[in-house]
């Protein structure tokens, strides 16, 4: 629907209206390549930072595209896979189960297999679904294994911070 480019376009020659000023520094936690409304935030709640409520990991790659081996293509029909989120330096993929795609014996079978053969490509995958984006204390709960892989200290929760990430 549009780019990082097109919006730093647009806020550029938006300079001096009101609220052009933050979207200046939005534009620094834009990254192109989200594929739904749902992707995009969870990686708004994974890597933005801690003093406006993410959780401030680095930022992912968005629909990175894996390639598979031999033996995987013949299980799953599938050359590539595509990551929600990615990060290729630590082997660790954070995916989106979305109730629309992921219900029903056939859809949660693929997936399974789909877990697997990324996992047999030596990634670590998290899956998150849209009832632990919802509830705060599922979402630290499944939060934790990327920041952990990724070598993320957790910050101490102060009052403050989990107000602005209710908020966010």
């Amino acid at each position: 629907l549009t780019s990082s480019t097109a919006l730093s376009s647009f806020v550029g020659k938006a300079s001096g209206v009101h609220g052009s000023a933050d979207a200046t520094r939005a534009l620094r936690y834009i990254v192109d390549g989200s594929e739904s409304p749902m992707e995009s935030i969870l990686f708004e709640l994974i890597s933005f930072p801690l003093r406006i409520g993410g959780r401030g990991l680095r930022m992912p790659t968005l629909n990175y595209r894996l390639q598979t081996t031999i033996s995987i293509r013949q299980a799953t029909g599938k050359s590539s896979f595509r990551c929600d989120m990615f990060w290729p330096e630590a082997g660790v993929a954070v995916e989106y189960d979305s109730n629309e795609r992921h219900t029903g014996p056939e859809n949660i079978s693929d997936d399974a297999t789909r877990r697997a053969a990324l996992m047999s490509l030596g990634i670590e995958v998290v899956t998150v679904t849209h009832r632990q984006i919802q509830n705060i204390n599922e979402f630290n709960i499944v939060v934790h294994t990327p920041e952990t892989l990724l070598g993320m200290r957790r910050q101490p929760t102060k009052k403050q911070w989990h107000e602005k990430e209710l908020e966010l």
